[in-house]
């Protein structure tokens, strides 16, 4: 895990403010199907309220010169960049426990290899980028 925060006046400064960035060899995510749903809504959640701070600004506030580089001549300058790599990643979801059953079903399985994310998070626009090499997902669900 590395984190950097830069000065736009360090030598080191490329144009990112902050860099947080995570690089694994395995990674393995167990989830149960009502912690999908529920990471839905909260997904939802975090749109609305991104939504709410990404309004447009008043005039005043955008005539003020500490707000000049960011709007108007900053596009490309990244406020905050998140790297992250997984060499493997494994997720195995189970269904919720139906009456009679003694422990959790097996819903899917899913393996992906050299899965990257980058996100940039810019003055107008986040951007997201993924890649991932090989991806298999097997219903278990049978």
């Amino acid at each position: 895990l590395n984190y950097k925060q830069l000065s736009t006046s360090s030598p080191e400064y490329d144009n990112v403010d902050t860099e947080l960035s995570l690089d694994t060899e395995n990674i393995v995510v167990t989830i149960h199907r009502p912690t999908i749903g529920s990471i839905w809504r909260m997904w939802e959640e975090i749109k609305i309220v991104l939504a709410a701070f990404s309004t447009p600004l008043p005039e005043e506030i955008k005539k003020t010169p500490s707000f000049d580089s960011l709007i108007a001549g900053d596009s490309n300058r990244v406020g905050f960049k998140l790297l992250l790599h997984f060499e493997s990643t494994i997720i195995k979801a189970f269904r919720e426990k139906r009456a009679g059953e003694v422990g959790l079903q097996p819903l899917f399985d899913c393996y992906m290899d050299d899965l990257t994310l980058d996100m940039r998070g810019k003055s107008a626009a986040t951007e997201i980028a993924i890649a991932l090499g090989n991806l298999c997902v097997t219903d278990r669900s049978l």
